[in-house]
């Protein structure tokens, strides 16, 4: 299976990228980080519910289809770059959720902890009109990623 990662990082291939960049990015912040609440809440479910699951304060992220990163990258960090990646350690735990379901979005008339408990089963996809046929999954991963390719 093919991933793939996006960053504002310019990279080389061979680099790894370790877990928890993201986490760690939450933690420093603290209360005043946009998703704060989002993060610990879905922190807190995949705990209590789904604890062998990868945290995502601990993981790498990547996609899984070329067509997702790429519109993932001109929304969350158009500046940025796209790499193939393979993960390291296969048997470390992973998931698959929707980069978009984690938190409530208008309409759906569901709070946090039903999301949190959603995204954690893969069980909310969500779409965007702008992007026909595109899922907008998300791998998490325990394990660090390795660069393979640049893509251009």
């Amino acid at each position: 299976m093919d991933l793939f990662h996006a960053t504002h990082r310019e990279l080389k291939v061979g680099e790894i990228i370790e877990p928890g960049n993201w986490g760690k990015k939450i933690l420093e912040i603290g209360l005043t980080h946009p998703s704060w609440y989002r993060e610990i809440i879905l922190e807190a479910v995949r705990l209590f519910s789904y604890p062998v699951k990868p945290s995502r304060l601990n993981c790498t992220f990547s996609c899984d289809s070329f067509d997702t990163i790429k519109r993932y990258k001109q929304h969350n960090c158009p500046e940025g770059y796209i790499y193939k990646v393979i993960v390291l350690n296969p048997s470390l735990p992973t998931h698959k959720g929707d980069f978009n379901a984690v938190e409530p979005t208008p309409g759906s008339g569901l709070n946090m902890f039903q999301i949190a408990n959603l995204y954690w089963q893969f069980g909310y996809k969500t779409s965007v009109d702008t992007w026909p046929g595109i899922e907008c999954s998300e791998i998490l991963s325990a394990s660090a990623l390795q660069i393979i390719e640049i893509i251009p």
